[in-house]
């Protein structure tokens, strides 16, 4: 294979690729692929669809590989959730982990879930009914969860501290002002898209926490519609990964360097970092 899955093929006999990016994940991620497993289990019966999970080892300190090895081999051939696994040496970043488990997808649509299992799975299909309603098979398009996002007579829930909804609020307007993305939550580690659509990865610069607000950045550019949808979610108070004072102050740098280097020119939307 010359190029990875992504770029090569067009089309793939798989209906949903779910990635998850992991990085020293060896206690929390059995709980969420049991409780992926099940709801695959169930949506099988009631429809026809293929789907593989991609687990992408972000250069783990504890034993997080060997677990995804041990699921691959558990599950290579399994009929509900086939497993694949991308080893990443060197951690570089939840964005380098998720565009390399992006790559490596066979799916017609990629969804990316936390490992820690934050949002309810079971939301996976709002995104997809929606993602249905604004884009076809092969086209454009891109379905993100939402945490601050409430629709009437929704039954969805978020469960979050004063200090994260107070930082999320400030990021917000951080990003809506330099970044002009009509968004209102960029972070949330559930997101849909369309085979077509997660290509962009391939021009994708950034490699931690504010990659996400670049690919949606992108889309806007290159004028894929985008739709919010409210999910579920829960705080995982158990070795969280986002340090809620040093981080701000990095995400902020990337998307100062977001607005200034595609504005003059140093990143192109035309520059395919991988081919």
């Amino acid at each position: 294979m010359n190029k990875p899955y992504l770029l090569e093929f067009d089309e793939c006999k798989v209906d949903l690729s779910i990635v998850v990016p992991c990085y020293n994940e060896s206690k929390r991620f059995p709980r969420t692929f049991d409780e992926t497993y099940s709801f695959i289990s169930k949506l099988k019966k009631e429809r026809n669809i293929t789907v593989e999970m991609v687990l992408v080892n972000d250069g783990s300190r504890d034993a997080t590989w060997e677990m995804i090895k041990k699921y691959c081999a558990d599950y290579e051939n399994d009929k509900v959730l086939k497993v694949r696994g991308v080893d990443v040496s060197k951690n570089s970043g939840k964005g380098n982990a998720c565009r390399m488990g992006f790559l490596y997808s066979k799916g017609d649509n990629l969804l990316i879930i936390d490992a820690d299992g934050a949002t309810d799975i079971a939301d996976y299909q709002r995104l997809q009914t929606r993602l249905d309603e604004i884009s076809r098979k092969g086209e454009d398009g891109i379905a993100i969860g939402s945490r601050r996002l409430k629709e009437k007579d929704s039954d969805t829930k978020v469960e979050r501290t004063f200090i994260r909804r107070f930082v999320s609020h400030c990021f917000h307007l951080v990003v809506t002002t330099l970044l002009g993305l009509n968004v209102l939550d960029t972070q949330c580690g559930f997101k849909l898209y369309r085979r077509k659509s997660a290509r962009i990865v391939a021009i994708q610069h950034l490699e931690h926490w504010s990659f996400e607000c670049e690919l949606l950045y992108l889309a806007g550019r290159k004028k894929i519609p985008v739709v919010e949808v409210p999910v579920t979610w829960r705080e995982m108070e158990d070795d969280s990964k986002v340090k809620l004072f040093s981080d701000p102050i990095k995400m902020f740098r990337d998307i100062l360097a977001i607005r200034v280097l595609y504005m003059f020119g140093v990143w192109s939307l035309d520059d395919f970092l991988i081919y």
